[in-house]
């Protein structure tokens, strides 16, 4: 391997050995290495710009649509028993923990350990929050590396760090980074904003830890999964209440259900999408947990625009200080598309959004092998592009 322009090295970098680059890095002038380095990050930018050109499919790929066509009848069954009872609540919990069909070769690839966190010492409430540490096992020997803190998805009523470990897992290793995992409680046990406090302890907590697990605090991100993204933005917006927006160096959010779409319509039946028609009176059945236990006839009137229930419409004179922000969805998640536009256009007038990313034909948890590999590869590239020295 020659030592050509630096924009041709950069090319093909990425086929070097390690003792290739070495020989070649050796060689090279400061003139030459500062041009290497430029060169290496405009790739990058390259890159990442690719990732947000949505380009629209118009339809579900057929093995997504199967999916899709699998769920009408159980979702048609709940709303002919009285919608998302606590019945089902205790179902769902039950399913979720089976969810998670990551294979189990990632979490031999870990170094994990579970810790018990007094969130009462950042603001939380809970004096015993367990806390997943997970150390992808090829950075055990670095002494100062990037963390991503991941909130775990399930509808608000299920799901858990436990449940979601090999999820977990995985991206510690795809994302080169400790992962950190904490149990913020799900609903109806735990209310809204508790998640946010819950999580804003586990930040502090990362931050305060830091030394001790070995993170460079300069390398924190934030990253959440569906309901998990709810909580991390709402994460963000403890941070720009603070003042403490430096504290996450980017917040990723895939999937996010964090705002309040679906009540601009009265009746679900009135949506102009058919999935937004499928879904409306469920989805926001399982967010009033977030609020009540009984949810059945619940009035959403007097919450339609609280923050501390959709992060999303959190102040204006807020958004110039959130961590900057990358928002992932798919074309058809039935969820989180419509909200996650809506918020990218608050966004982009103050500087804080770096991307929308929308995988066309899959939808919200539904997807193929390659849509999902591809999907892996994408968000390791983003925290590749946004975490590095």
């Amino acid at each position: 391997m020659g030592v050509g322009s630096s924009a041709g090295l950069a090319a093909g970098i990425d086929g070097a050995s390690e003792a290739e680059l070495c020989n070649v890095l050796k060689d090279l002038s400061a003139t030459h290495r500062e041009k290497l380095a430029a060169a290496l990050a405009a790739a990058d930018a390259a890159k990442i710009a690719g990732l947000w050109e949505y380009k629209k499919l118009g339809s579900r790929l057929p093995e997504v649509q199967a999916q899709w066509d699998g769920i009408m009848p159980m979702w048609d069954g709940m709303m002919a028993g009285g919608g998302f009872t606590m019945e089902v609540v205790q179902q769902t919990r039950q399913f979720v923990g089976m969810m998670d069909q990551t294979s189990g070769e990632f979490l031999e690839q870990c170094n994990i350990e579970e810790m018990l966190v007094d969130g009462t010492l950042y603001g939380s409430e809970t004096n015993q929050m367990k806390v997943l540490v997970m150390i992808p096992k090829k950075m055990l020997n670095e002494k100062s590396r990037s963390a991503q803190i991941w909130f775990h998805g399930g509808a608000f009523v299920a799901g858990s760090a436990e449940a979601f470990k090999k999820s977990a897992a995985k991206r510690a290793v795809n994302n080169k980074t400790v992962l950190i995992a904490p149990e913020i409680g799900v609903a109806p046990e735990t209310k809204a904003p508790h998640w946010y406090k819950n999580g804003y302890a586990a930040i502090k907590w990362v931050h305060a830890e830091a030394a001790k697990l070995g993170i460079d605090t300069a390398r924190v991100a934030l990253s959440g999964e569906s309901a998990g993204a709810y909580t991390g933005l709402g994460v963000c917006m403890e941070l720009a209440k603070k003042n403490e927006s430096e504290l996450a160096k980017v917040f990723v959010s895939d999937i996010g259900a964090f705002n309040n779409d679906f009540l601009m319509c009265d009746k679900p039946e009135d949506e102009a999408e058919e999935m937004h028609q499928k879904c409306s009176k469920l989805h926001m059945q399982t967010m009033a947990y977030l609020i009540a236990d009984e949810v059945k006839e619940f009035d959403w009137t007097p919450y339609k625009t609280d923050p501390n229930i959709f992060p999303a419409q959190m102040d204006e004179a807020l958004l110039p200080k959130l961590p900057p922000i990358v928002l992932m969805t798919r074309e058809f998640d039935h969820v989180g598309r419509r909200g996650n536009e809506q918020f990218a256009e608050r966004l982009k007038p103050h500087g804080k959004l770096l991307g929308l990313y929308i995988q066309p034909g899959t939808g919200h948890g539904l997807g193929t092998a390659e849509s999902n590999n591809q999907l892996a590869q994408d968000e390791a590239l983003i925290f590749a592009s946004f975490l590095h020295k």
